[in-house]
């Protein structure tokens, strides 16, 4: 994932409330509480806080997110990282200090 961000969703030092969707990539740096729909890469940055489901293609966690997360591509959670849910991913990059609380499924789309 690279640090290219096309929309900044929810800046620094703002509370949104309601749900988000959108096709492309964001960036939360803020808090949202409510659901975000993401067709396209999300990135919850270190001061960000998501409190509600997440559904996105790729998503990149170094801030907190409290609900469920599906994602269909990647999921990143940084060391700074924390989510609190149950979790549905491809694949699943956890780095040193992240954390998850909650259950985890890896589904792959390929078949066995």
């Amino acid at each position: 994932m690279g640090t290219e961000v096309g929309k900044i969703l929810v800046p620094s030092g703002v509370t949104f409330c309601g749900s988000v969707g959108f096709f492309g990539n964001g960036l939360i740096s803020g808090l949202l509480r409510g659901s975000v729909f993401a067709q396209g890469r999300l990135e919850v940055a270190e001061e960000g806080a998501v409190v509600g489901p997440v559904e996105a293609e790729n998503l990149q966690v170094a801030g907190e997110i409290l609900g469920d997360v599906f994602v269909t591509g990647i999921l990143r959670v940084m060391a700074t990282g924390r989510i609190k849910g149950r979790i549905t991913t491809a694949l699943l990059s956890l780095d040193d200090g992240g954390a998850i609380d909650g259950s985890c499924s890896i589904q792959s789309s390929e078949k066995i």
